[in-house]
């Protein structure tokens, strides 16, 4: 943290910003008195626009200067840092510094480094694996000019997905942005109460979120401000709360996943999630913990609980009203959608599919339209087992064969447990036949009780087609399906052109977010923008 790492990409010196050694390592520094112009014999004209990070120096303020101009020989002109403060404060001597040089994490200095970046600032992270080394606090973009946080591989926007994006280990390091700072393309782990939370006007996009805390009731990623946006990233708490929203958001295109609450909405606020898959969660896939009196809408989501049915799929906090659930699919649950207030009429349901469920409602009234199809999900399954053992990070069962499972994207579910660590999720990183080797060690345990997903395939089957709305369109129109606007839909076989009016979409792949399955459309004839592939449609 004590080189440059910072290029003006408008400056017409040479950019020293994306190396990994300073370009140049100053001492001996002046100054005539306090302001921006550092004395300098070796100033060259090729400094011009990086950052220059003073290190020390008597009246030299450390910190980080973008350098506006060069007397070549003589001296270098900086501006003020993020808070406004000039470079040298009175008289400078034995100032030293570095120009160029990328940055690294895991320092004292991490969240001064976040707290200088200002609006219209793009912050590049490349491929590897770094520490937050304390705390992140609110740092904030413009309203027209973000602060965008994007990881790549090789080469600057190159938009990778999976193991190709950075992963930024938090610990137990939450990073809290302020306003209008995006986030893109990047893992973020941790074991803290929250990993990552999003401020007002906020963007995550390509992220995968992952709290491995075995404490209860921890988040992974926050909703901390009004008008965010979660667009496909993958999220997941262990023991705890995957999204925890207090603030309206629009989440989509997301796959939540093995963790107590999917996303846990406790304020008052309007939000919409859609195309969302949210599976194998303990207690429910969505919970408002407290009324919530603003317009929310579930709107194409497959709510998945257990094939064995577990949780509650949507669950209301008295007081709720305004809530909409339209175009998804409610599956293996408990209790499909509750509502604390059986006798509220100001919430709608409409054009569901509600299948494997011990009870599809509980103080809901469902629609006129919902169907009771199975959606016959093209590779979904589940092993159970009850009475096995567990030593260290394995789980032992004779009677068993784990040969579908996959090491690192299935999750086992220990649902009762003698001794041991707990119950709770454990991530799978290896297997055989008859054992399977979990992230986190399951201690010594008799009795145990466990469940795990395989497949993650939640493509429909064909008997889901033409059946969610709008099924015919207005004004005439009599196909289930749209080929409206400049992006048509892709079709599919002779047989099965793609036509119908689905309640789920084709093909739609998660980056490496353990699923090959569908989301859902509302029109159904075009896919949803697909970044594995590159396909788009008209949804």
């Amino acid at each position: 943290m004590n080189n440059g790492g910072g290029f003006n990409s408008a400056a017409s010196g040479s950019d020293y910003s994306q190396q990994n050694a300073a370009q140049y390592a100053l001492s001996g520094l002046t100054s005539s008195g306090a302001g921006n112009v550092v004395l300098c014999a070796t100033a060259s004209a090729d400094m011009v626009g990086n950052v220059f990070k003073c290190t020390g120096g008597t009246n030299f303020t450390v910190g980080w200067f973008e350098i506006t101009s060069v007397s070549v020989g003589v001296s270098f002109t900086c501006s003020t840092n993020a808070a406004g403060t000039a470079v040298t404060t009175g008289v400078g001597a034995s100032g030293t510094g570095n120009i160029g040089g990328s940055l690294s994490l895991n320092s004292s200095s991490d969240s001064t480094w976040f707290a200088q970046t200002q609006a219209g600032n793009m912050v590049w992270i490349k491929n590897g694996s770094f520490t937050l080394g304390q705390a992140v606090s609110a740092f904030n973009g413009g309203t027209q000019a973000p602060i965008v946080i994007a990881g790549y591989n090789t080469s600057r926007g190159d938009n990778p997905t999976g193991s190709n994006r950075p992963t930024i280990a938090n610990g137990a390091n939450t990073l809290t942005t302020g306003t209008n700072v995006w986030l893109k393309n990047i893992i973020f782990t941790g074991t803290g109460v929250g990993i990552v939370s999003l401020g007002a006007s906020g963007l995550a996009v390509n992220c995968k979120f992952s709290n491995n805390s075995t404490t209860a009731a921890r988040s992974c990623l926050t909703v901390n401000g009004a008008n965010t946006t979660i667009w496909n990233c993958e999220v997941i708490s262990y023991r705890g709360i995957a999204i925890s929203q207090g603030s309206s958001a629009h989440v989509e295109g997301c796959y939540i996943h093995d963790s107590d609450i999917g996303i846990k909405n406790s304020g008052a606020v309007a939000s919409v999630y859609i195309n969302n898959i949210i599976s194998d969660n303990v207690t429910a896939a969505i919970q408002i913990s407290s009324a919530d009196t603003a317009v929310t809408t579930v709107w194409n989501c497959t709510l998945y609980g257990a094939e064995n049915k577990r949780g509650t799929g949507i669950s209301l906090a008295t007081g709720t009203t305004l809530f909409r659930v339209l175009n998804s699919i409610v599956y293996g649950f408990t209790t499909g959608i509750s509502h604390a207030d059986t006798t509220q009429t100001v919430s709608y349901d409409d054009y569901n599919a509600f299948f494997n469920n011990t009870a599809d409602a509980s103080g809901w009234t469902k629609g006129s339209n919902d169907i009771a199809l199975n959606p016959s999900f093209s590779s979904v399954a589940q092993i159970t087992g009850t009475g096995v053992s567990t030593s260290g990070s394995v789980l032992t069962d004779n009677s068993a064969n784990f040969s579908t499972v996959t090491d690192n994207v299935d999750f086992v579910y220990i649902s009762a447990m003698t001794g041991g660590n707990g119950t709770g999720k454990y991530l799978i990183t290896g297997h055989t036949n008859t054992t399977i080797t979990t992230d986190l060690a399951l201690g010594s345990g008799s009795g145990v009780s466990y469940q795990i997903t395989t497949g993650h395939n939640f493509a429909v089957g064909t008997n889901m087609k033409a059946v969610a709305f709008p099924g015919l369109f207005q004004a005439g129109l009599t196909t289930g399906y749209m080929d409206i606007g400049a992006v048509q839909r892709e079709g599919g076989t002779s047989t099965d052109p793609g036509v119908a009016n689905v309640l789920n979409g084709t093909n739609y792949v998660i980056d490496d977010q353990s699923l090959t399955g569908t989301l859902m459309q509302s029109s159904g004839g075009g896919n949803i923008e697909n970044k594995m592939t590159g396909r788009s449609g008209f949804a």
